[in-house]
């Protein structure tokens, strides 16, 4: 906040700080309870951008909050894009890994079912192994 008011040569008092910081964290708090019931009756379990962006739409006048949703879209557009050269090394680093012989799980799976079918079958005739 004081960086917004240098910028514009305006100096802030303390207790006018302590108000506008409280009136943030009032506005934080509310948009994110009303966030988490939208998850909750959209029936998710995470909450995600677009639950954030309908709760600033309910909670926010018409203006506010059109330009909340611009600056909250650039903000996750730049994110995603920040993650882009790590999401493609993993995906390189993906394709170099050998893949797993599926034969060979197929024949583990087989062997256990006949062992675990032997198993049952021994018990119920009384037998002792």
């Amino acid at each position: 906040m004081r960086n917004v008011a240098k910028s514009v040569n305006v100096s802030v008092s303390g207790k006018a700080m302590k108000i506008l910081c409280s009136f943030v964290q009032d506005q934080f708090t509310n948009i994110a309870s009303e966030a988490a019931t939208v998850t909750r009756l959209g029936r998710g379990k995470t909450l995600g951008s677009r639950e954030v962006a309908t709760a600033v739409k309910v909670m926010l006048p018409t203006e506010l909050a059109k330009h909340a949703a611009s600056e909250a879209t650039k903000a996750v557009t730049k994110s995603h894009a920040s993650y882009a050269p790590a999401r493609a090394a993993a995906k390189a680093a993906a394709k170099k890994r050998p893949k797993k012989d599926k034969k060979k799980k197929a024949k583990k799976v087989a062997s256990l079912d006949f062992t675990l079918t032997y198993t049952t079958f021994s018990r119920s005739q009384g037998k002792k192994e």
